[in-house]
């Protein structure tokens, strides 16, 4: 119960006062392009797809990050807690894309030289999704339609089409991770 005390004690002093308003934010920004957007979904949504980004073994074969900045020491880490605060860098739109740079607060569990430490860390990552659709609440990474062939596939970890090799772009359903880096 200590352990506990002193490890919820000691994420929330990790994360900045300004991580209050992030919700607000970000809700009354995608209001406009989405009267339903959930910030709970959505922040659920980052969570899962940055997660798949820090422990992949090959991102590149990731639907969910369409990028080419990820750090290596993600490599490392052996577990992920996040502790509840995300803040905002900047929100933009461009004719095309809807793009948010955010900074997820985590405390990382990591393994090097057969050594396990833990550290607080500060993830940031950009994401981004087209502008022109509605988001499908009943979106799921695990059963999207090619929009070639029409075949249902997993795209969790792979960015084309199994039956016919079409390149899947899931920008046009849901949101993207195109940067994660750690910030020291």
């Amino acid at each position: 119960l200590l352990l506990l005390s002193m490890l919820v004690a000691n994420s929330a002093r990790h994360v900045p006062l300004r991580a209050v308003f992030t919700k607000k934010k970000i809700t009354n920004f995608m209001k406009s392009l989405d009267p339903d957007f959930s910030y709970r979904y959505f922040e659920g949504q980052m969570l899962s797809f940055l997660r798949m980004v820090i422990f992949s073994e090959d991102a590149d074969r990731l639907s969910a990050f369409q990028g080419e900045e990820r750090s290596a020491e993600f490599n490392d880490i052996i577990d992920m807690v996040y502790t509840g605060g995300m803040t905002v860098r900047s929100m933009q739109l461009t004719p095309e894309l809807c793009r948010l740079e955010l900074v997820a607060y985590t405390n990382d569990s990591y393994e090097v030289d057969g050594h396990i430490f833990v550290r607080n860390d500060r993830i940031a990552f950009t994401t981004e999704r087209s502008r022109h659709i509605r988001p499908n609440p009943g979106f799921s990474i695990t059963l999207v339609r090619c929009r070639s062939c029409g075949a249902s596939f997993d795209a969790s970890h792979q960015k084309c089409c199994p039956y016919c090799g079409n390149s899947y772009e899931m920008r046009a359903d849901s949101w993207v991770i195109t940067k994660a880096v750690l910030l020291r």
